[in-house]
């Protein structure tokens, strides 16, 4: 008899609190107001970034990391030397990975692959093919240039958007 009272009970708990659920979620969503806006803004980038890559293999994965340094350090240079400031030459990723030959069912390392991405910002977009250039002449190859807005650009964008998106709701 005891066992069924406790049963009884939690049953009329559950149904309680069930139906409290469903009187209070109807009465949450019928004094809800909701609008949608919608609002589009085009603008003009104002930087270029242009991502490069340095890639060095050897036998030896120290003897891989130096060569990239040497490289990554020739193509820093060139790049101060055209006016480009440090603060806008950033390492973007750094990976050392060994290679394998399988042969056999077996792996053998062969040797060690250090790939070195760096970004490079400019505001100034006739300086991306010299950017290019220095960098290539340097050693690195170019991963891709995309035409971004800064950081700066993008809040205030995005301000106006959603103001404007507000006054169309």
């Amino acid at each position: 008899m005891k066992d069924t009272a406790i049963v009884l009970i939690v049953l009329i708990l559950v149904i309680a609190a069930l139906g409290g659920y469903f009187v209070f979620s109807k009465t949450a969503t019928e004094k809800t107001i909701s609008a949608n806006g919608n609002a589009r803004i085009k603008v003009m980038p104002d930087e270029a970034v242009v991502y490069l890559q340095i890639q060095t293999k050897d036998i030896l994965a120290d003897v891989a990391k130096d060569k990239n340094t040497e490289i990554s350090d020739d193509v820093t240079t060139a790049l101060l030397k055209l006016g480009i400031e440090r603060k806008d030459i950033q390492t973007d990723s750094y990976n050392i990975y060994p290679e394998y030959n399988w042969s056999e069912g077996q792996q053998d390392i062969i040797g060690y692959t250090v790939v070195h991405r760096l970004k490079v910002v400019t505001t100034e977009f006739d300086d991306t093919g010299e950017i290019v250039d220095a960098a290539v002449d340097n050693g690195a190859l170019v991963d891709s240039i995309n035409f971004e807005l800064s950081t700066e650009q993008q809040a205030e964008f995005k301000k106006q958007a959603l103001e404007a998106a507000s006054k169309d709701a």
